[in-house]
């Protein structure tokens, strides 16, 4: 009799035992999935925020490198998503198998690091877009301002054009004068009829 007690005192103990560590697997899992949806929202965040930075400046192979990261990003979504779904599908599987779902939790705890590294490249790639963009702007202006001067410049040589051809047009016109006023034996200033 004893020892059926103690063999039920033992199961009751295993079972409690059972149930904590299922509690347990319960809220780690609840947090993961709080994470992944933290993440599912940052990824979110960071996609628009790269759409955002997107301008009509930037050349075609930053976006396709871009919707090829994106593409990725999506892929990687989706194999999170189904990692995510096993793990659901695993909960009602628990006995016995704790251990596989200590390794799911590290693949995800993996997968949520590669995330956050995604983002931080993502938030790299997007400032470097960003320090391009106002370079290229520079660029722009100092063209500009090139220009304007090369303009300006263009505008004083034809003013000193027009002034150097206004004062030959004046001597030859009056060397002209003079020539007609020697041949005809007139005055300087009067001019012969033509």
């Amino acid at each position: 009799m004893q020892d059926l007690e103690r063999q039920a005192a033992e199961r009751d103990a295993v079972a409690k035992d059972a149930l904590s560590k299922l509690d347990s697997i319960e809220q780690r899992e609840t947090e993961l999935i709080a994470r992944e949806a933290e993440l599912h929202r940052l990824e979110a965040a960071a996609r628009r925020a790269a759409e955002e930075a997107r301008k009509p400046e930037v050349d075609e192979l930053a976006e396709r490198r871009i919707k090829q990261r994106d593409e990725e990003l999506e892929g990687r979504e989706a194999a999170l998503n189904k990692a995510e779904q096993a793990i659901l599908a695993s909960r009602s599987r628990y006995e016995g198998k704790e251990k596989g779902l200590d390794e799911r939790e590290k693949v995800l705890a993996g997968r949520a690091k590669e995330l956050e590294e995604r983002d931080a490249a993502l938030n790299l790639r997007e400032a470097q877009m960003e320090a391009e963009l106002e370079v290229r702007e520079q660029r722009l202006e100092q063209r500009e301002r090139a220009g304007a001067e090369l303009e300006e410049a263009l505008s004083t040589r034809e003013s000193d054009l027009s002034m150097y051809v206004a004062q030959l047009q004046d001597n030859f016109d009056r060397r002209e004068s003079e020539w007609w006023s020697k041949q005809l034996g007139k005055d300087a200033g009067q001019q012969p009829a033509a």
